[in-house]
C-alpha cells in the first residue's frame, strides 16, 4: 500500500507539473483506488492469523468499509482542489464540499476509535473517542460555516442556497451520529456485562460509565462558545435557534447533562475511587455529594451558558474589565438564590469530605466571597474566596497527606504540598487581578510569573527521579504529559494576555520562556535542565521579544481591542553596545548551561562526550544562540556576520579536529591560592580526555598529544575569515596565515622530526593558499601564476630533498636503550614514506586549486558580462587546468602499487578528475575518455617491454593494444565535436562496425589486465557514441 501511494503521488505530482490536467484527476482516483484494493488483499491475506473466525470476519468488513469511507473522502477533497472542476461543475463541487464537512468528522472519528480500542483496550477506548468526538465537532459543527466555493462565481449562485457548508439539517443528524458513537462503542463493547443482560447490581459500573457519555457531550453542546450575535451556541441547527428559545433550549441541555453527570461521576469515579475521602456514612455521603457535585456543576453550567449567552447578544468576545458592571457583559447581577445554592454545595462538599470547625469556616468563606464578586466585581471579595480556598486546600493536604513520610520524585511530600498550596492560591488571584485590573499590569505579571516559577519548580520535583516514586503498581506520582499540557496551557495563556494588552511584552516573554523550558524535564528525567533551558530561551528570545522590529516594520506594541491599552516593550531600535550585551548573555547563558549540554550529548551518544566535542558544542551553541539577534536586528551588518560564520565553524572544527586540552582547568582544580577553583566542569559532569586510557593502559608507544591541531583550527578560522574579506591585501594576509597553519599542521603530524621536509611542506602550503586567495579577485588572476608555478616547482624540489637529506631513522633517538616494544615499525622504508606523503599533500593542493579555479570559472559563466574573456580568465584557466593534469598525474603514481587490478582499472575512478579542467560544455568529456587509453596503453606497453609473457604472448599484447585503439580514438573525436557527426574522413559507422567486434577478439588473444579493460571500455564506449549519434540523427530529421 505504501509503494502503491508512493509512486501514485509521484505520478500525480509529475503530471500537474507537465499540465496535463483531467490525467491528475483521474491519476488520483486511480491512486485511492489501488491503494485500497492493496490494503483490501493484504487484509484478506492475514485473517488466517486471527483467532476467531467471526470476529475476524466482522472486523475486517469493518475496517474495510471505514478504510474505503476515508479514500473515499480524500479522493472528493483532492477532485474540489482543481479549478477547473470548480469553473466547470460547480454544483457537484458544492455538493462534495458538503459531504465532505458532514462525513469526515464521523469517518475520522471511526478510523481513531479502531485505533483507540487497540491502543489503550476497550474499557478506556470510549471515553478517549468521546473526547476526539467533541474536538471534531468544534472544529466541523459548532457554529454555522460559510461555503468556500458558494457565491465566488455567477453560475454557482443558484446551487448556493443559504451559502453554507454544512446545512442545518445535516449538522443535527451529523452531531447525533458523533455523539453517539462511544457510547454505542462501549454499550457493544460490554453488551454481555449490561442490564437487561445481566443484574442491575452487575451492570451498575456500566451504567455509570454510559450516563458520563451521554452527559459530557451534552453539556458540551450547552457551553459550546456561540458565534456573535447568535446565542444559540452549538444548537445552531435547532428550529428554536433565535433569541430567547435558544438560551432557554441551552439551559435545559446544561440541567439534563447535570443530572447525567452527577450520577455518572458519584457511580464511578467518587464513591469508586475517592471513597477513603468521603467520611459521612451512607446514606448521607450520597446526598451529601449529590448536593455538592449537583449545586457546584449547575451552578458553573448555568453561569457558563448565561455568560455565553449574554456575550454573543451584545456582541463581545472580551471579559468585563470595569467593576460594577455585573458577572458579565450584557448580564446583570447573579441572582439571589445562585450565593444560596453555591454555599449549601459547598456546606454538603465540606461535611462530606469531615471539616472541622475552622476548616468549614473557610469553605463557606470560600463560596460567600466567589458569590459576592460574581455580584460586585469588588477585588475585596475576591480576595475573601482565595483566602478560603487557599485555607480548605491546606486543610485537605494536611489531613491527607502532609504528614506522609515518602518522598514524590525528588521532594518530600511535606515539601510538595507546601508547593501545592502556594500554587493553588496563585492560580486562584489570577483572575481577580485580570477581571478587576487592580495594580495593572505589573500586579498580574507578578502573580503570573510567580504561579510559573512555582508549578516550575513543583513539576521539575515531581517529574525528576521518577524511579523512587513508584508506588506498588508501578504509577508514577505526576505523569509527565501533564508537563505537556501545563506548558502548553501556560505558553498559550501568555500569548493571549499579551494580544489583549492585559501584560507587556516584557512579562509574556519570562513566561513563556518558563513554560516552555518546563518540557526538558520530560526529555531526560535525570538531569536538571529546565532552569538551564530556561536561562538559554531568555537569552536567545530576549532580543526578539523585547525590542520593536529594527527594519522599520510593524512595531512589537500593538493595543488591546477590549481594554484599549498598549502592550509595552523596549522602544526603538537597538544599539550596538545593547547589541553586545545581549550577545555576551547569550554566551554566558550557554556556558552556565554547559553541564545540560553535558547532559544532552551524553544521551545522545550513550556515553561520556569527550572534551573536544562538548567544547565544540558550546562554542557552536553560543553562536547559534546569537543568530536571532543578528537576523532582527543586524541583517546588513557584515562583521557580525562574520563573527557569526568564524564561531559556528570554530566549533564544528574544534569537535571534528579534537585538539587536546588540559586537564588543570577543565575537570581538575589548578593550583591557585585562597582555593580558587575555576574549571569547566564538576565531578559529575567529567568528559573524557585522553589522559585516562594511558592512566589505565600505560605509555606503551610514546604516546603523542597531537598539539599541532591546534593550528589546524586557527588554520581554518582565518581561512574563512580571509574568503569573506574586501580587502585584497586582507585577504592575501589572511590566507597566508592560514597557510602558515595548515603547513605547520602538516609537517608536525605527517614529518615528525624532520625539519627540511617541515619547511618544504609549509611553503607549498603558503603557496597554496595565496593562490586560492588570490584567484578569485576579479582581475588579480595573473598575480597567482609565480605563486602557482612555484608550488609546481616545489613537488619535484621535494621529492629530491627525501634523497638528499633523509629523514631520521625511527630507532635514532633511543638506540642507546633500544626496546622492541616502541619499534614494531622499524623495519619500515622512511624515506618512501616520506615521498608518499609528498606526492599525497601536492596532489590535495592541485585538486583545491582546479576546483577553485573551476568555481571561478563556473560564476564568471553565470554573470552576463559584456565582451570576450579576459586575460585574468584566460590566467585562471591556465592555472585551473595545470593544476588539474597535475593531480591527475599524481594520483596515477600513487595508485602505481594498488596491485594488478588496480593498476589496470584504478583509470576509471581517477579520470573523472579531469571534469576539472576549464574547457567548453561540449568538449568537457573528451579529455575524461582519452585518459582511458593513454594510461592503459601505456601500462599495457610497460608491462610487454617488461618481459615475463614470452615472444607469442608479447605478439598477442601489442596486438590486442593496437585493435582496441580505433575505438577509443573514434569516440574521443566524437565528444570533442561536441556530439555531433562530423563530415568526411572515415566514417563512424565504418569503424563501428568494424572496430567494435575487434575488441573481443583483443579479450581472446591478451593476457594482461590492463588491454582487457582497455576492450571492456571500447565497447561500451562504441555503444554510447551509436545511440548518440543515433538521438542526433533523430533531432536533424524531425528539425527538417
Amino acid at each position: 500500500v505504501a509503494a502503491v501511494g508512493i509512486v501514485g503521488v509521484l505520478s500525480t505530482t509529475i503530471l500537474d507539473l507537465s499540465g496535463a490536467k483531467e490525467a491528475t484527476f483521474f491519476g488520483v482516483w486511480v491512486t485511492l483506488g489501488l491503494s485500497l484494493a492493496g490494503s483490501a488483499l493484504a487484509m484478506m491475506a492475514g485473517l488466517d492469523a486471527r483467532a476467531r473466525e467471526t470476529a475476524v470476519s466482522l472486523e475486517a468488513l469493518f475496517t474495510l468499509a471505514a478504510e474505503a469511507q476515508l479514500f473515499a473522502l480524500v479522493g472528493f477533497w483532492a477532485t474540489v482542489q482543481f479549478k477547473w472542476v470548480q469553473a466547470q461543475h460547480s454544483g457537484a463541487t458544492l455538493a462534495m464540499e458538503r459531504l465532505l464537512m458532514t462525513a469526515s468528522p464521523l469517518v475520522s472519528l471511526i478510523v481513531v476509535t479502531h485505533g483507540l480500542v487497540a491502543a489503550v483496550g476497550s474499557g478506556q477506548a470510549p471515553f478517549y473517542s468521546m473526547g476526539f468526538s467533541i474536538l471534531l465537532h468544534g472544529a466541523f459543527l459548532s457554529r454555522p460555516l460559510r461555503s468556500s466555493f458558494a457565491g465566488r462565481h455567477p453560475a454557482r449562485r443558484k446551487h448556493s442556497g443559504p451559502g453554507l457548508a454544512v446545512r442545518a439539517g445535516d449538522a443535527k443528524v451529523c452531531t447525533a451520529a458523533l455523539f453517539a458513537v462511544p457510547f454505542v462503542l462501549y454499550l457493544v463493547l460490554h453488551s454481555p456485562e449490561v442490564w437487561p443482560a445481566a443484574s442491575l447490581a452487575e451492570s451498575a459500573p456500566h451504567l455509570w460509565s454510559l450516563l458520563l457519555l451521554l452527559g459530557v457531550p451534552l453539556a458540551w453542546l450547552a457551553v459550546c462558545p456561540s458565534a456573535r450575535g447568535d446565542p444559540s451556541g452549538a444548537l445552531w441547527w435547532s428550529k428554536s435557534a433565535s433569541g430567547d428559545a435558544a438560551v432557554a433550549a441551552r439551559f435545559t441541555a446544561a440541567n439534563l447533562a447535570l443530572i447525567a453527570l452527577v450520577l455518572g461521576l458519584e457511580g464511578r469515579v467518587v464513591f469508586r475511587s475517592f471513597s477513603q475521602y468521603v467520611r459521612l456514612p451512607a446514606p448521607w455521603s450520597f446526598l451529601a455529594v449529590t448536593l455538592a457535585l449537583g449545586g457546584g456543576g449547575g451552578a458553573l453550567l448555568n453561569f457558563l451558558v448565561m455568560f455565553d449567552a449574554a456575550a454573543a447578544m451584545s456582541g463581545e468576545d472580551e471579559d468585563v474589565a470595569a467593576p460594577g458592571a455585573g458577572a458579565g457583559p450584557g448580564l446583570g447581577p447573579p441572582p439571589t438564590w445562585a450565593g444560596a445554592v453555591l454555599l449549601a454545595s459547598v456546606t454538603a462538599g465540606c461535611l462530606a469530605l469531615g471539616m472541622p470547625n475552622l476548616a468549614l469556616a473557610a469553605a463557606l468563606a470560600c463560596a460567600a466571597g466567589l458569590a459576592l464578586f460574581l455580584e460586585s466585581l469588588l477585588f475585596r471579595d475576591y480576595l475573601i474566596f482565595v483566602g478560603g480556598l487557599t485555607c480548605a486546600v491546606a486543610w485537605f493536604l494536611r489531613e491527607n497527606f502532609w504528614y506522609l513520610d515518602v518522598r514524590a520524585g525528588a521532594l518530600g511530600m511535606g515539601e510538595a504540598c507546601t508547593h501545592i498550596t502556594a500554587c493553588w492560591a496563585i492560580s486562584a488571584l489570577v483572575p481577580g487581578l485580570a477581571a478587576c485590573g487592580v495594580g495593572g499590569e505589573k500586579a498580574l505579571g507578578s502573580a503570573l510569573a510567580a504561579q510559573a516559577l512555582v508549578l516550575a519548580y513543583l513539576e521539575r520535583g515531581l517529574v525528576f527521579l521518577p524511579r523512587l516514586s513508584r508506588y506498588n503498581e508501578g504509577d508514577l506520582t505526576y505523569p509527565p504529559y501533564l508537563v505537556l499540557v501545563t506548558s502548553a496551557l501556560g505558553v498559550g495563556a501568555a500569548r493571549a494576555l499579551r494580544g489583549s494588552g492585559r501584560i507587556g511584552a516584557g512579562w509574556a516573554w519570562f513566561l513563556q520562556c518558563v513554560h516552555a523550558s518546563k518540557v526538558s524535564a520530560v526529555v531526560l528525567h535525570e538531569a536538571h535542565l529546565v532552569v538551564p533551558c530556561a536561562a538559554l530561551l531568555m537569552a536567545i528570545t530576549a532580543p526578539t521579544q523585547l525590542y520593536d522590529d529594527s527594519r522599520g516594520g510593524a512595531a512589537a506594541s500593538s493595543l488591546s481591542a477590549a481594554a484599549g491599552r498598549r502592550v509595552r516593550s523596549v522602544a526603538g531600535r537597538m544599539t550596538a553596545a545593547r547589541g553586545a550585551i545581549h550577545a555576551a548573555s547569550a554566551v554566558l547563558a550557554v556556558l552556565y548551561s554547559r553541564f545540560a549540554v553535558f547532559d544532552v550529548l551524553s544521551a545522545a551518544l550513550d556515553r561520556r562526550p569527550g572534551e573536544a566535542l562538548l567544547l565544540g558544542s558550546l562554542i557552536a551553541a553560543s553562536a547559534l544562540a546569537c543568530v536571532p539577534l543578528v537576523r532582527r536586528h543586524f541583517p546588513h551588518s557584515r562583521p557580525a556576520r562574520r563573527l557569526l560564520v568564524a564561531a559556528i565553524a570554530s566549533g564544528i572544527v574544534v569537535a571534528l579536529v579534537a585538539p587536546p586540552l588540559p586537564v588543570s582547568g577543565g575537570s581538575r582544580c589548578p593550583r591557585l591560592p585562597f582555593g580558587l577553583c575555576p574549571r569547566l566542569w564538576d565531578s559529575d559532569h567529567r568528559p573524557e580526555h585522553e589522559v585516562d586510557d594511558v592512566a589505565i593502559y600505560g605509555d606503551l608507544a610514546g604516546r603523542r598529544e597531537h598539539w599541532p591541531r591546534w593550528l589546524l583550527v586557527c588554520s581554518v578560522v582565518s581561512g574563512l575569515a580571509g574568503l569573506g574579506g574586501s580587502s585584497v591585501a586582507a585577504r592575501l594576509a589572511l590566507a597566508l596565515c592560514s597557510g602558515a597553519g595548515i603547513g605547520a599542521y602538516v609537517s608536525l603530524e605527517v614529518f615528525p622530526g624532520y625539519a627540511a621536509m617541515q619547511a618544504a611542506v609549509g611553503l607549498a602550503t603558503c603557496l597554496c593558499l595565496a593562490v586560492l586567495a588570490v584567484v578569485h579577485a576579479p582581475g588579480l588572476a595573473p598575480a597567482a601564476t609565480p605563486a602557482f608555478s612555484a608550488l609546481v616547482a616545489l613537488l619535484p624540489l621535494s621529492l629530491l630533498l627525501t634523497f638528499a637529506w633523509p629523514p631520521p631513522a625511527p630507532w635514532a633517538e633511543d638506540a642507546a636503550s633500544p626496546d622492541p616494544r616502541l619499534h614494531v615499525d622499524a623495519e619500515r622504508d622512511a624515506g618512501t614514506d616520506a615521498r608518499a606523503g609528498v606526492l599525497v599533500i601536492h596532489c590535495c593542493y592541485a585538486l583545491a586549486v582546479a576546483f577553485s579555479a573551476k568555481l571561478r570559472r563556473r560564476r564568471k559563466g553565470r554573470t552576463p558580462v559584456g565582451g570576450g574573456p579576459s586575460a585574468s580568465d584566460g590566467a585562471a584557466s591556465r592555472i585551473g587546468n595545470v593544476a588539474t593534469v597535475e593531480a591527475f598525474l599524481l594520483c596515477l603514481s600513487l595508485f602505481r602499487d594498488a596491485g594488478p587490478l588496480g593498476r589496470a582499472y584504478s583509470v576509471f575512478a581517477l579520470c573523472p578528475v579531469l571534469l576539472l579542467l576549464n574547457l567548453s560544455e561540449g568538449r568537457r568529456y573528451a579529455p575524461v575518455a582519452a585518459s582511458v587509453p593513454l594510461v592503459l596503453t601505456a601500462t599495457a606497453f610497460a608491462e610487454v617491454f617488461a618481459g615475463g609473457t614470452g615472444a607469442r604472448g608479447a605478439i598477442g599484447n601489442l596486438l590486442g593494444i593496437l585493435v582496441t585503439l580505433p575505438n577509443h580514438l573514434e569516440f574521443v573525436k566524437f565528444l570533442w565535436a561536441g556530439g555531433r557527426r562530423r563530415a568526411g574522413g572515415l566514417g563512424s559507422a565504418q569503424v563501428l562496425v568494424v572496430g567494435t567486434p575487434l575488441n573481443l577478439v583483443a579479450i581472446l588473444v591478451t593476457t594482461l589486465d590492463s588491454v582487457r579493460a582497455q576492450a571492456l571500455a571500447g565497447i561500451a564506449f562504441a555503444t554510447v557514441q551509436y545511440f548518440g549519434e543515433r538521438g542526433v540523427r533523430r533531432k536533424g530529421m524531425m528539425v527538417l
